[in-house]
């Protein structure tokens, strides 16, 4: 769903997201890629969350943090 729609949506990730978090075992790799829109007061706000929980569970990080901007400008 496109980020300037995200917020009218009726279904939320995050239950799932910090489900999932609390499940993650030592070790695991991983990478994030954020996607947002530099205008927004939360910019990639979840993906730095993810990114820095997964890496404080004991995941190894094999690439550095991605962050888009679907600002069009």
């Amino acid at each position: 769903m496109p980020t300037h729609t995200a917020s009218k949506s009726k279904i939320s990730l995050t239950p799932f997201i910090f489900s999932t978090l609390s499940q993650i075992r030592y070790g695991l790799l991983f990478q994030v890629f954020a996607l947002g829109n530099k205008t927004y007061e939360h910019y990639n706000a979840m993906g730095k969350y993810v990114d820095r929980r997964l890496e404080e569970l004991g995941g190894v990080r094999v690439y550095e943090l991605g962050l888009g901007d679907d600002d069009g400008k």
